[in-house]
């Protein structure tokens, strides 16, 4: 920030990723307000994270548009984005696309578009399931979420159903002629995003003037975190912290035990949530706590997927391997202790329940 003698009065350092985002995301003529949680949260103070994590289900469910870096663009990306606007987009041709043998390079740039690691963050669930817009940026190239959303479809159905576009990389000899080049495309982040954003939220109009959307999550906390354990988190407490705000049996409260303002705001942009979960049993406030352990943090979420289960499948979830292991391994103990003794010494160390 520069005072009127433009000398710096402030110095807020960023890493080059974003440092690129900033430069590329600014309008050249009007202003652009931009929220960045890098910026907008102090990430250190675990206080003010516990705070502000229950908040983000308003910023981005109320954002005029929330925009998704990628990071910086080159000639592969923007060759991909310009094939998925320009011909996959064209659903009257796109039968033949698929047989357009000259295309194995533009598919294969969507491919690594695809493979891009912001697809793999488990907080980006939320971000894209709750924003009423979406755009991806790659550098100065973007595509809106939906538009991006439908060729992600598109290719992957394509390609389970006949493989058609390994067919395409079979024939083209720059790249070895491999038959079935996108057998995985199913387990890709992109694919596996498409397809969780898709079945997590219901929208519905609000009537009035502001085009506002009532969100209703459809799936529980327990089912969110079983199946989203692909979507990996920097930070273990976000395997649970991150999906609060989709789930439909609870929503995220600060640590001092209240619901996050952020379901108390007008027009109706996410406060249906709230209206929504009290008049359904079992919902409550889900406590946001970064100052808690990792193991408490677990122990809490056990609990509630206990408590919140019918009586048949109460213990499941501790059959599920939804919990990353953060934790360092047991003391190596003498070989002459028998296993017995070796396993409770382990344990105790762990401090893990039997």
């Amino acid at each position: 920030i520069l005072d009127k003698d433009r000398n710096p009065t402030l110095r807020f350092l960023v890493s080059p990723n974003l440092e690129a985002a900033l430069k590329c995301l600014r309008k050249e003529t009007v202003t652009r307000v931009l929220w960045i949680d890098a910026i907008c949260i102090n990430q250190d103070d675990f206080e003010e994270r516990s705070e502000q994590v229950p908040l983000m289900a308003q910023i981005y469910g109320q954002a005029t548009n929330v925009c998704v870096w990628l990071g910086a663009g080159d000639s592969s990306s923007k060759r991909a984005i310009t094939f998925i606007k320009k011909r996959v987009l064209r659903l009257e041709s796109f039968d033949k696309l698929v047989q357009d043998n000259s295309t194995a390079s533009e598919w294969m740039a969507v491919n690594t578009l695809m493979m891009k690691p912001w697809f793999s963050r488990r907080w980006v669930v939320q971000e894209v399931a709750l924003a009423l817009k979406a755009t991806l940026h790659c550098g100065t190239d973007e595509i809106g979420w939906q538009e991006f959303a439908t060729a992600v479809s598109l290719f992957s159905h394509v390609e389970t159903q006949n493989q058609a576009v390994s067919k395409i990389i079979k024939t083209d000899s720059e790249y070895d002629n491999i038959p079935g080049f996108f057998a995985n495309i199913s387990e890709l982040s992109a694919t596996r995003l498409v397809d969780a954003t898709s079945n997590l939220i219901r929208r519905s109009k609000v009537n009035g003037p502001d085009k506002a959307q009532e969100l209703e999550p459809l799936q529980n906390l327990e089912y969110l975190v079983s199946t989203l354990s692909n979507f990996a988190a920097t930070e273990p407490r976000d395997t649970i912290y991150a999906l609060l705000a989709i789930a439909r049996d609870t929503f995220p409260g600060t640590a001092k035990g209240e619901p996050a303002h952020s379901f108390s705001f007008s027009p109706a942009t996410f406060n249906q949530l709230v209206e929504w979960g009290s008049k359904n049993i079992g919902s409550q406030v889900y406590l946001v706590d970064y100052k808690k352990p990792f193991f408490e943090v677990r122990k809490d979420f056990v609990i509630f997927a206990i408590r919140k289960s019918e009586g048949t499948t109460a213990l499941d979830i501790i059959c599920r391997p939804w919990a990353p292991d953060v934790d360092s391994p047991p003391k190596r103990v003498p070989a002459t202790i028998e296993p017995a003794t070796t396993q409770n010494q382990a344990r105790k160390e762990k401090k893990l329940p039997s």
